[in-house]
């Protein structure tokens, strides 16, 4: 059952999401134009869902994502994390954006890790990531902290490792 999705895992990868650019200024001349190509290119490699910052990398302004939400172009998923042009998330794009919200630092733990190494066989309906700093859990996104994070890969995908994920389903 798990080897379905150890094919669809190696689709969303950590090392396949972009990296959080570094902003730029956008010049007066430079408004207005969007890079769609490399906004469909990020979107398509992370299963439709894309960050803010990624966003504004592509020429978005912070005024043109209020109204691409109020035109129902992007679907706010979480706090900086849209969905491009739907509102149905697959759970690879919840993974995603998961990701985006908690930033690559944060690995998958709990019920979501053991998933991710076929500890378990249901698909998690809520994600669990640990993290060292402040974020908040969400309604779909369980935020677990811990000082120090034991990390590991799985499917290409950050999570904790497999010691560290009995002791999390243990407690």
């Amino acid at each position: 059952h798990n080897s379905v999705f150890a094919q669809t895992f190696c689709d969303i990868s950590a090392s396949r999401i972009d990296h959080m650019p570094h902003l730029r200024p956008v010049t007066p001349a430079q408004r207005g134009k969007v890079d769609t190509e490399r906004l469909a290119a990020v979107a398509t490699r992370q299963h439709g869902v894309i960050s803010r910052a990624q966003l504004r990398a592509a020429g978005v302004s912070d005024s043109a994502v209020s109204r691409w939400v109020q035109a129902q172009r992007l679907h706010r998923i979480h706090p900086g994390v849209y969905a491009l042009g739907h509102a149905g998330l697959s759970l690879d794009a919840r993974l995603v954006a998961a990701l985006l919200y908690c930033g690559y630092q944060a690995p998958f733990s709990h019920t979501t890790a053991a998933w991710v190494w076929s500890l378990i066989e249901a698909e998690p309906t809520r994600i669990h990531l640990t993290v060292s700093g402040r974020r908040s859990s969400l309604h779909d996104v369980r935020i677990h902290r811990s000082r120090r994070i034991e990390r590991a890969t799985c499917r290409g995908l950050p999570v904790t490792t497999v010691a560290r994920t009995l002791v999390d389903l243990a407690g």
